[in-house]
C-alpha cells in the first residue's frame, strides 16, 4: 500500500509518502518532504521503486484514492 499523511508545524506541513506491506505492516521504503505540490510529487514514484527494486513486484499494489 502506498500512502501520503501530513503533520502540521508552525509554518506548513510535513508530508511523509510511505509504502506499507500490507501483511507484516512493515514500512519497505518512506520519503519526508515540505512541499507536496504536483511538481514535486514525484517522491511517490521514487519511493514506490525503491520498494519494487528491493522487494520486487507485489501481487496487488493499493493505494488510498484520497477524500
Amino acid at each position: 500500500m502506498l500512502d501520503i499523511t501530513f503533520n502540521p508545524i508552525a509554518h506548513g506541513f510535513v508530508y511523509l509518502t510511505a509504502v506499507l506491506d500490507v501483511a507484516s505492516r512493515r514500512v519497505l521504503s518512506h520519503k519526508v518532504a515540505t512541499i507536496l505540490a504536483a511538481r514535486h510529487a514525484g517522491h511517490a514514484a521514487e519511493i514506490a521503486e525503491q520498494a519494487l527494486a528491493q522487494y520486487g513486484p507485489p501481487e496487488i499494489i493499493n493505494t488510498d484514492q484520497g477524500s
